[in-house]
């Protein structure tokens, strides 16, 4: 799947992203390309507080979707 044939939003992880949320995440992607994945899952996670119930970052989960979106090529 490529960026024009994505046309939606994604529930990853019991989290649904809206189409805006997404291309925030797209737009740190492209911007922070330089930093590492962590950080860059850190930077999203706290943007859009994904938290867990005790208020830590859900960073792996992050992660996880991050490369799943990379893999799919979005």
């Amino acid at each position: 799947m490529t960026q024009s044939e994505w046309a939606g939003p994604l529930t990853f992880c019991g989290r649904s992203f809206s189409i805006t949320e997404l291309e925030l995440v797209r737009g740190i992607v492209a911007e922070f390309a330089s930093l590492g994945i962590t950080e860059i899952s850190r930077t999203v996670c706290e943007l859009l507080e994904w938290k867990r119930p005790n208020g830590g970052l859900k960073n792996l989960e992050c992660r996880q979707m991050l490369e799943r979106l990379c893999d799919q090529g979005l």
